[in-house]
């Protein structure tokens, strides 16, 4: 994760002469930067919507630095189906060479109120990649449509 460089508290205004801030703004913007710091940073994201098939394995983020990661996602159903529908995300990773994958309980109720959301946190290995796929069925016409919303964010150590 990176980190922000420490904040200055002095630095050379004009010709020769040095100055310091006061301790109340080296006090306020060691806050900012200890906030900053401490902050989950987005490292892949995916925003589809009308969709309307299966999506094949496709990468989110790749080359990641080994470490703690959140993955979060919704999935609403945008048009239902005339029949019935079914719609189930999945994602996959590596942690300690092992291939991993975690796949969501299917989306069945063919509603456009229907929506499944989901964060949970994965472990990765060094310069592993992580993935998503969805399985997809839709019986009638018209056919079910959907959006997926995918976030992975760094959690600080």
């Amino acid at each position: 994760m990176a980190q922000f460089p420490p904040v200055p508290r002095w630095s050379q205004v004009l010709g020769d002469k040095v100055k310091t801030i006061s301790k109340s703004w080296d006090d306020w913007f060691q806050a900012i930067q200890r906030t900053l710091d401490q902050s989950a940073l987005v490292v892949g994201q995916v925003e589809l919507d009308t969709q309307s098939a299966a999506i094949a394995p496709t990468t989110l983020a790749s080359s990641l630095a080994a470490g703690l990661y959140r993955l979060s996602y919704y999935a609403q159903v945008t048009q239902a189906a005339s029949v019935s529908s079914s719609l189930t995300p999945d994602f996959q990773w590596t942690t300690n060479g092992v291939a991993q994958t975690t796949a969501s309980a299917a989306l069945t109720t063919n509603t456009t109120a229907s929506h499944q959301e989901r964060s949970f946190p994965i472990k990765v290995d060094q310069s592993s990649a992580v993935t998503y796929s969805v399985a997809y069925a839709s019986v009638g016409a018209p056919v079910m449509q959907y959006s997926l919303d995918i976030a992975l964010e760094a959690v600080p150590s």
